[in-house]
């Protein structure tokens, strides 16, 4: 994504840079950074204190990490520190009693919504409202936005 996205590879380190500032696992970019983590890495799942958790497929999460617990709240616990800390999952649920499925009951169950750029109408961002006739003008026009 960052190899074919201008917007991102003229902000991400340089991936041929010999001073380990764009691995695998690391990316860096001004004012911060993104770290990779393994949701069955109990070393990198306690290892630093985090503003922000994006979460994918959690239902494919170990029960536990290491033996030492519940990958989401060894996360959540690294947050503590950070005022305007922020927890994103996104996921597909596998069956009602899964870790998202769950998650979701918990939560106040919000939609995020989109601004639709022909009518300015607020609404959920479904793959069915997508208009792949005006999407790549569409696009186009906002490319500079990004």
């Amino acid at each position: 994504m960052i190899r074919d996205s201008p917007a991102l590879r003229d902000r991400v380190s340089d991936p041929e840079a010999r001073d380990g500032s764009n691995t695998i696992s690391e990316k860096f970019f001004p004012g911060a950074y993104a770290v990779l983590i393994g949701a069955n890495s109990p070393a990198d799942l306690s290892s630093r204190s985090v503003p922000i958790i994006l979460g994918d497929e959690m239902d494919l999460w170990t029960l536990s990490a290491g033996g030492i617990g519940n990958p989401l709240s060894l996360l959540e616990k690294r947050q503590s520190n950070f005022y305007n800390r922020k927890t994103v999952l996104c996921s597909t649920p596998t069956t009602e009693t899964g870790r998202i499925w769950t998650e979701w009951l918990g939560s106040d169950q919000s939609e995020w919504c989109v601004e639709c750029p022909g009518c300015g109408h607020a609404q959920a961002l479904t793959f069915g409202a997508l208009d792949f006739d005006t999407l790549s003008t569409t696009i186009r026009k906002y490319d500079d936005v990004f």
